[in-house]
């Protein structure tokens, strides 16, 4: 059918619902849209009413808008197309002239070629698959395997010759990202094509004889085929296969056996029908499935439905090899089952419930004599030498680690709660909290910073220090960075102390960009003086401190400062001879480094600094004489408005990155796991000023009193000290000692 979709008409009381715009006007859809979800469905459904007027249904096929009539002699097929194409034509339905094939014994139909000898695929899909190169994108990938997988019908193992290309799949990749290709996945590539190359004919299925299926399940995939005998030949119907999941690969040989069966039944059944089926399986897991000697949830669910089909066991051989399985099966829900299976092998009754039990009780093994713990007798010890025993066990061996000191322990003595013991009293060490390291699982996931509201809602500063000192005697760079646009002031300084920063901030910063509504630094002395407090004060603007030694928290502005150095060595080592000249003059580089970054494309919003505080990219002169655009002859209020327009779009946009960009960061972050500090909980502080090379990387313990946010903040005083209000990162603490300790183990 030509434009089909679009003969359907749309009630006009849900017409709105298909509104859209184009080209600031409003349209609306009064047929059948094809971009529908529901369009196919609804589509076929119309055809289907409108065949149902047909004197020889059982000779049409049909799917959405593909109709084909099949008949054996030219008389009737001359007939059923008369009527197939007049109730069409009543029902107002067109037929494209160039898609129609007529009067033919071979059509393509669906992407398949059939005739009387059988199915193959479109030879233009199997030319097209020869021509395709090697992928080199998970689009490319992607697509192939779509062309391929249409027709795995023809290819016996589909699913384990392409798993190779499926792992690439995995984990969601990026559409443009590159491939990891190695010669297994051209291998599977190369094998998939020669395979649809040299794909057999598919015999037509024929209803009056009886179908065969021949099962196979490996480590991976459920492999089968299809098939009907004709004189005495088996001709494939079609190959089926899928690869098994993780939790399925774990199950024994006989219950993939028992999940092969059921899920290449199940997925015939649109083939078969009522027909009988003969399965052939190179092992017996129905019969025991009846005699209830497989366990398991999902294995019980298909027993249940096997039990609702007629069967009989027969033996088939080929090549010596005896393959038992379940042979013709008819649905007979209303009737009784007369059958009795016959007795298991015994290779099969230990494989289904001797190795369970075996492998509980350790693989154990005696020959002609009695089962013993294989373990030398250990020394059942009183109460009163568990602590002292872990305590010189730990000591003895150089504080190792509670594993070590239980396995030492366990070798010679042995109480109920050894383990726990061992994990409790160890976990006192002072001298081990002083000194192991903060495990990496266990520290805190990294947090989203404030998003700023707009542009200069939010400023994050900080000096950029040890620089080489240059004439004029600056050696800082005063750092200003707006959280929103990113754009950069830096100023170069001879001290970096308060009064410098307030006079930069009110001279270079608030008169010429106005006054912020946040400002966020760290702790240093330059930024919490009076001075600076109280001119935000007079000023409306709420200051932020950072946690101290956390440079993390101050992400934006410490990203900043790093470029800013890079980009200025490498000015200099461009310009200048470093081995010449002992001291380079890096504030006369500055201005240039500041111009490069504000005209760089930032990945976090994906627009330039200036782009979203002027509305255009930074005019650049070119090196080989290229004209620069010209610019439009606006009048000021017309410039005015497309200025608003698009900085609207542009602050729109880097807004919407910037939230995408925090929600990826928190996600890239998510398999750490947090200790969870609780009120009272003893710590230990990790120390940032360490007194020679002996010093402890920890000191403490200290008690928590409080806490902002149950992972990121700890406030915390020293015991047997007036308490102080000092606030640390959560990655700046370790446990100690957990709150539920009984008195009985600081004995």
């Amino acid at each position: 059918a030509a434009n089909g979709f679009w003969s359907i008409p749309v009630h006009p009381d849900s017409q709105y619902k298909f509104a859209f715009s184009f080209r600031d006007r409003q349209y609306t859809w009064v047929g059948l849209p094809q971009g529908f979800h529901n369009s196919p469905t609804l589509f076929h459904q119309c055809i289907v009413n409108i065949l149902q007027g047909v004197s020889t249904p059982s000779a049409i096929i049909h799917y959405v808008d593909d109709i084909l009539i099949q008949t054996d002699t030219k008389e009737k097929h001359y007939a059923l197309l008369g009527e197939v194409l007049g109730l069409l034509k009543e029902a107002g339905l067109k037929l494209n002239p160039s898609k129609v094939q007529l009067m033919r014994d071979s059509v393509t139909f669906l992407g398949v070629q059939i005739s009387a000898g059988g199915r193959i695929p479109d030879p233009a899909k199997v030319k097209l698959v020869q021509s395709l190169p090697r992928p080199h994108t998970v689009t490319a990938l992607r697509s192939f395997l779509g062309i391929v997988g249409f027709c795995r019908d023809f290819i016996e193992g589909y699913s384990e010759i392409a798993t190779p290309l499926y792992e690439h799949l995995k984990d969601n990749p990026g559409k443009k990202d590159e491939l990891d290709w190695n010669p297994t996945s051209e291998e599977a590539f190369l094998k998939l094509k020669q395979a649809l190359t040299m794909a057999p004919a598919l015999r037509n299925p024929d209803p009056t004889l009886p179908f065969i299926v021949e099962e196979a399940v490996s480590e991976t995939s459920i492999i089968a085929v299809l098939t009907q005998e004709v004189h005495g030949k088996s001709i494939p119907v079609g190959y089926f296969s899928r690869t098994l999941t993780p939790v399925e690969r774990a199950y024994d040989q006989c219950t993939k056996q028992l999940l092969g069966i059921h899920w290449i039944i199940t997925q015939t059944e649109y083939i078969c029908g009522f027909n009988n089926i003969i399965i052939r399986t190179p092992h017996t897991p129905v019969a025991l499935q009846i005699k209830g000697q497989v366990k398991g949830v999902s294995t019980q669910r298909w027993g249940r439905w096997i039990t609702e089909l007629d069967s009989k066991r027969s033996q088939y051989h080929e090549g010596g090899n005896y393959h038992t399985g379940a042979a013709c099966w008819a649905p007979a829900l209303d009737k009784k089952i007369l059958y009795k299976c016959h007795p298991s092998d015994s290779a099969q009754k230990a494989e289904t419930e001797y190795l369970p039990v075996w492998q509980k009780r350790g693989f154990c093994t005696a020959e002609n004599d009695i089962l013993y713990h294989q373990d030398p007798l250990a020394w059942v010890t009183p109460e009163q030498l568990h602590l002292p025993l872990i305590l010189y066990f730990h000591q003895i061996s150089g504080h190792c680690s509670p594993a070590r000191v239980l396995e030492l322990l366990q070798g010679l003595y042995w109480w109920p709660s050894i383990k726990e013991d061992v994990d409790n009293h160890l976990s006192l060490c002072l001298v081990c909290a002083q000194m192991n390291p903060l495990p990496r699982k266990k520290q805190v996931p990294m947090g989203n910073l404030h998003l700023p509201e707009g542009p200069w809602d939010t400023l994050q500063i900080d000096y950029c220090t040890n620089l080489p000192p240059v004439k004029g005697g600056y050696k800082h760079i005063l750092v200003v960075v707006d959280m929103f646009t990113r754009w950069i002031e830096a100023f170069p300084t001879h001290r970096n102390d308060a009064l410098t920063t307030a006079k930069i901030l009110w001279e270079q910063i608030f008169t010429r960009w106005g006054f912020p509504h946040h400002i966020e630094s760290d702790n240093g002395p330059h930024f919490i003086a009076d001075v600076i407090r109280t001119m935000c004060t007079m000023l409306r603007i709420q200051q932020a401190f950072h946690i101290p030694y956390r440079p993390q928290s101050s992400g934006i502005v410490e990203r900043f400062n790093r470029t800013l150095k890079s980009s200025l060595k490498k000015a200099i080592l461009e310009s200048t001879d470093i081995m010449v000249k002992s001291s380079p003059d890096w504030v006369q580089a500055l201005t240039g480094v500041l111009m490069a970054i504000r005209a760089t494309t930032v990945r976090t919003t994906r627009h330039s600094p200036y782009e979203l505080m002027t509305g255009r990219p930074m005019p650049i002169a070119h090196p080989c004489g290229v004209p620069l655009p010209t610019s439009t002859n606006y009048q000021h209020q017309q410039f005015f408005a497309q200025l608003q327009e698009v900085l609207q779009t542009k602050l729109l946009s880097a807004a919407h990155n910037m939230g995408i960009s925090h929600f990826r960061s928190a996600i890239s972050h998510s398999p750490m796991r947090p200790i969870q500090f609780q009120i009272g909980d003893s710590v230990m502080l990790k120390k940032f000023l360490r007194v020679g090379g002996w010093d402890t990387n920890w000191e403490g313990p200290y008690e928590v009193i409080d806490h902002l946010g149950p992972n990121v903040q700890l406030a915390i005083t020293k015991r047997g000290r007036p308490k102080q209000m000092l606030w640390f990162h959560g990655d700046q603490c370790k446990m100690y000692e957990k709150q539920q300790q009984t008195d009985k183990d600081d004995q």
